[in-house]
């Protein structure tokens, strides 16, 4: 061959080349390849990543790179090169612990290579240089994302990794994380960067992503069967019904002939992501997944889930204008919830006659219609509790309904009217106001069963004024009061604006007017004199001064004031507001002798991290008075009565119990100095009177003698309450007495002007006490 040949030849072979290079590099930068299943929760060596190309098969991985970014932060923590990898002949890879079976195409030995979460899988097109430890998130080469988290909350830098409005996925969504992994369901479905199409079920690395069982034709009723989740769960199925609301992501269908079972539902919910395409009267068809789903948010964990049908349902319209299934009629003249018992079983047993969270479960997304309810407590975000106008237990006076030690109320309803359901209904409404007809489906939102409303009801207003005590002090009766000012401060710069809002006016008004100037008062929740600002100010002296100036420039007294700061930070409440105890007294009526911030110095940190007490001792009239002023730990952490854990969560209960003994201790040790000690302990105590840390403060949790005696006692048990939450009225404000004081005689009173009201400076309504004491 001549040397120009040979040229020739050598140019055309390398042309060659070039193109196959070109033509692969094409290929793989238009590979179709997606992250399918990702099992980041399983015991340790068993984690992993399963790639899919579509079912192309033995398809070049090369200048791909797999990317684990931490949510804590943001930045990735592991890049992972897929050079000279490629995918089986069914087109799975699968990246994973050493311990998996089948074992993994690439076996990852660091110990646990996938986080819990909220973190992030990324596939992208480079190679592990371009991701050095804490690389930023970035979409720059991004072929595919899965963000995923484990009862958390959505991670807004790492949702960027996704298309809008992608769900970040919860690889606890059928509560057994342990045991699932998640996956896209159809395999392959949902498209790159999206994951709408995840779901949990069993494992599958390297094999199809397959249902418990096919698209099984179902009736409603089988779907929701006579329980909390659904026996079919994770099922496609294909369901027919007529549409009986719709909302702005799904819509509500109701069978409209059943199986005449009380046990079951008729209704459930069709999540379409956004508004469907169907209207009331509609009947259709639908096929999709059956889901269990907890609204409100991921973190709620103790809250019950809704049945639903999901995962992109296909829905099919049959005929329009058919006329709805008629409502099931509640309370008077239809079925009759429980009025005693939310669960007595501990969530064994399903039996709707006997639990009220098994009533209204049996009703989970059906119409119902209640001829006329009582509404309970002040409207609150559209939201009205209700309970039935006749037949409940625990009505109190004011037209609210009281809870007590076996009885929170299950016949309490929450009714929403949101426009969208039920335009035009925006009434202010509050305790004993009637409603007329309300008919709408029950669903159930942040721990409380609820009737979202399609046509709103009418309104008959039965107004209750606020209160006013006939309790006065005078030369022979002390008169004391506890109050929780809700973080009173008075920077209108930090977020809230109690000056502007006329909040230190109407407290001071109260005081004067409706509380008739107690000569002490023992003041929760003041906050330092620049509020929630976290700046280090731990004073609230000008807190203080404002609330006592406001109170002489609506004609009552010039207070004085102790109280007893907090290191920064130290003591709970909102950051930076440094909340904490105070007095007000009137130094014409009563003398100050001495004050004491109450801390356990033996190691006891019943108050580590929250509010100390502050005990006071006044004289009046010859008498010296002992004041401990308390704040006990929040209900932070309980979980809601119509929860999955029963019985409910008391949160901060084994706080408070520590807490009750240290106060109730220190008061046994004032009393051996003095059996006849008037000694007076008073505040918010988070807590009901018949719970355990309240018997223990008053000493008869272990049968000995009574030290305290619960003001409480002397008021009707309905009318024992001075807070409303979800409806129902409760106690968490005492005055207790010592002996020396219950002999000579004291008077209580619970005054009602802020828990019934919502135009109100407080959430607490404040107590009174009229200790007889003379000279």
């Amino acid at each position: 061959m001549n040397p120009q040949m040979m040229k020739s030849s050598h140019t055309l072979l390398l042309m060659i080349i070039a193109a196959v290079f070109f033509l692969t590099q094409t290929a793989i930068a238009q590979t179709p390849v997606f992250i399918n299943e990702v099992d980041a929760h399983s015991p340790e060596g068993l984690e992993f990543i399963e790639l899919f190309d579509g079912g192309a098969g033995n398809t070049a991985l090369d200048g791909l790179v797999v990317v684990l970014f931490n949510g804590n932060g943001d930045t990735s923590y592991r890049a992972i090169d897929l050079d000279n990898y490629s995918t089986d002949v069914n087109g799975y890879f699968v990246l994973g612990g050493p311990n998996l079976r089948p074992a993994p195409d690439l076996a990852v030995t660091t110990r646990r290579f996938l986080q819990d979460g909220p973190d992030a899988v990324a596939l992208y097109r480079g190679n592990p240089a371009d991701f050095p430890r804490r690389t930023g998130v970035t979409i720059d080469n991004l072929i595919d994302a899965f963000v995923y988290d484990s009862d958390d909350g959505d991670d807004a830098g790492l949702l960027t990794l996704l298309n809008s409005g992608e769900p970040q996925v919860d690889e606890n969504g059928q509560d057994d994380q342990r045991n699932h992994s998640s996956q896209r369901f159809p395999n392959g479905s949902g498209g790159l960067r999206n994951t709408s199409t995840y779901g949990q079920h069993v494992p599958t690395p390297g094999a199809e992503n397959v249902r418990p069982s096919g698209d099984q034709a179902l009736a409603i009723h089988q779907i929701q069967g006579a329980a909390h989740t659904s026996p079919h769960l994770d099922s496609r199925v294909r369901v027919s019904g007529i549409v009986t609301a719709v909302d702005r992501n799904g819509f509500y269908l109701q069978d409209p002939d059943g199986d005449g079972d009380d046990s079951t539902s008729e209704g459930l919910f069709v999540y379409t992501r956004s508004r469907p395409d169907v209207v009331v009267g509609d009947s259709v068809e639908v096929v999709g997944a059956v889901k269990e789903y907890r609204p409100g948010s991921s973190l709620r964990r103790n809250d019950l889930t809704l049945t639903q049908i999901a995962d992109v349902p296909t829905v099919t319209r049959i005929s329009s204008d058919n006329p709805l299934p008629s409502p099931v009629p509640v309370w008077a003249g239809g079925r009759q919830p429980p009025t005693e018992v939310i669960d007595d079983d501990n969530m064994r047993t399903f039996d709707p006659s006997s639990d009220g969270i098994d009533f209204y479960e049996s009703l989970e997304g059906m119409r119902v219609t209640i001829a006329t309810s009582q509404v309970v407590a002040p409207l609150r975000f559209g939201k009205i509790f209700i309970v039935p106008a006749s037949g409940s237990t625990g009505l109190n006076q004011r037209g609210g309904i009281t809870i007590a030690a076996r009885d929170f109320n299950p016949e309490r309803l929450l009714i929403n009217g949101r426009q969208l359901l039920s335009p035009g209904f925006r009434p202010s409404v509050g305790p004993g106001d009637l409603l007329g007809e309300v008919t709408g489906v029950v669903t159930y939102f942040r721990g409380n069963f609820e009737v979202l409303l399609t046509a709103p009801p009418t309104l008959r207003s039965r107004p209750v004024a606020r209160e006013i005590t006939a309790l006065r002090g005078d030369d022979d009766h002390l008169l004391v009061a506890a109050y929780n000012v809700k973080n009173l401060d008075p920077n209108d710069q930090d977020g809230d604006r109690d000056v502007a809002e006329g909040r230190f006016v109407d407290i001071a008004r109260q005081i004067v007017k409706n509380l008739n100037q107690p000569d002490i008062i023992a003041l929760q929740e003041v906050q330092d004199n620049s509020g929630s600002r976290n700046d280090g100010i731990t004073t609230a002296d000008q807190t203080l001064r404002f609330l006592i100036d406001s109170i002489y420039k609506v004609g009552g007294p010039t207070y004085s004031f102790i109280d007893n700061p907090p290191g920064n930070n130290m003591d709970g409440g909102q950051p930076g507001g440094n909340i904490r105890v105070a007095f007000l007294y009137d130094a014409r009526r009563v003398s100050l002798i001495g004050s004491e911030r109450l801390e356990d110095h033996d190691g006891n940190d019943a108050f580590a991290r929250t509010r100390k007490p502050l005990q006071a001792t006044f004289a009046f009239r010859g008498n010296r008075i002992i004041l401990i002023n308390t704040h006990f730990s929040s209900k932070w952490g309980s979980s809601p009565l119509f929860g999955s854990q029963q019985p409910p969560i008391n949160g901060g209960f084994e706080l408070r119990r520590e807490q009750a003994t240290f106060v109730k201790a220190h008061v046994d040790r004032l009393l051996d100095a003095d059996p006849e000690a008037k000694i007076v302990v008073l505040g918010d105590l988070n807590e009901f009177q018949f719970e355990e840390p309240l018997a223990i403060l008053e000493g008869t949790f272990d049968g000995g003698p009574q030290a305290l005696f619960n003001l409480d006692a002397s008021l009707p048990k309905t009318e024992r309450y001075s807070y409303i939450y979800d409806g129902n009225a409760q106690k968490l404000d005492h005055i207790l007495v010592s002996s020396a004081l219950k002999k000579l005689g004291a008077g209580f009173d619970v005054v009602h002007v802020n828990c019934e009201f919502l135009d109100a400076p407080s959430d607490h309504d404040p107590l009174v006490a009229r200790l007889t004491l003379g000279n």
